[in-house]
C-alpha cells in the first residue's frame, strides 16, 4: 500500500512538472522551467536609468531559454545594447504568476 502510494506521488510530480530544482531555486522541476514553462517575457529599456515605468511585457514563450531569446530580440528592435539584467521571465501557471527566473 505505501508503495503504491509513493508511486502515485511521483507520478503526480512527474506529471505536474513539481519536485524541485536547485539550480532555479524553484518548486518546480528543472526540465519543466527549461523546456515546458510558460514564461511572461519583461524588458526593461534603460535598465541603467532605473525607472520602473521602462520595464514592459514583450511576449509570452515556451521555455527559459525561448525567454531570454525573446528579451534579446526585442532589445535589437528598439536599438538597445544587450543587457542580462534588462530581462525577467516570469513563470505563469493557470495565469497566475509563480516565480521569476534568468536562463543561465
Amino acid at each position: 500500500m505505501k508503495l503504491g502510494l509513493v508511486v502515485l506521488v511521483l507520478a503526480a510530480f512527474a506529471v505536474t512538472g513539481c519536485g524541485g530544482c536547485d539550480k532555479y531555486a524553484s518548486a518546480y522541476s528543472c526540465s519543466y522551467i527549461e523546456d515546458r514553462a510558460d514564461y511572461d517575457v519583461y524588458y526593461w529599456e534603460r535598465v541603467e536609468d532605473d525607472n520602473e515605468a521602462d520595464n514592459r511585457l514583450v511576449g509570452t514563450v515556451v521555455g527559459l531559454r525561448a525567454c531570454r531569446d525573446a528579451a534579446i530580440k526585442y532589445s535589437a528592435q528598439v536599438g538597445e545594447v544587450w543587457s542580462e539584467r534588462a530581462y525577467v521571465c516570469v513563470l505563469m501557471k493557470d495565469g497566475v504568476p509563480m516565480e521569476k527566473h534568468r536562463a543561465f
